[in-house]
């Protein structure tokens, strides 16, 4: 059985650290190495090591995935602003948890609020009784968390329905 797997157990989409790497000056780096040179200021190396493993299970950073490839093109012509759609937009190709989420973003009328509980009730219906309660609440949160870093929903405890999602 192929159980799937997404950063949102532990992480988001991990925007302001994609945008650090992403825009890091590369010359002959490659992006391993430009993660490896702590360009997040991550404090302890097991922070610096789990964020670069996060980062690259989600975002790859290989020549050979022609999504990353498609985030790389497009990252240098959108303006800083955008980026974190960018990122919102690839994590959705890439993260299930991500993807499932879009038909309940959308469906949250404009100005309303997206509660914590009704990300709970759509991971649910995706996914039953494969979380505990614990994580169920932390996944969900993360995953409202990378709605917010694109700017989709604003507020840490209203959680208002914001941007326009076709």
């Amino acid at each position: 059985m192929d159980i799937k797997k997404t950063i949102h157990t532990s992480r988001t989409i991990m925007t302001a650290e994609l945008i650090e790497v992403m825009d890091f000056p590369k010359e002959d780096l490659s992006y391993l190495e430009i993660m490896q040179n702590n360009v997040f200021n991550k404090k302890t190396e097991s922070s610096k090591k789990k964020t670069i493993n996060y980062l690259t299970q989600l975002y790859s950073f290989s020549k050979e995935d022609i999504k990353f490839l498609c985030l790389e093109n497009y990252w240098s012509k959108v303006e800083d602003d955008e980026k974190p759609l960018l990122a919102l937009f690839f994590a959705v190709s890439k993260d299930f948890l991500m993807m499932e989420s879009v038909d309940f973003v959308k469906s949250v009328k404009h100005n309303t609020k997206a509660s914590i509980e009704e990300f709970e009730n759509n991971i649910s219906h995706y996914h039953p009784n494969r979380f505990s309660p614990k994580t169920l609440r932390s996944v969900s949160q993360n995953v409202d968390s990378s709605w917010k870093q694109a700017g989709y929903i604003v507020g840490k405890v209203k959680n208002i329905r914001t941007g326009s999602i076709q």
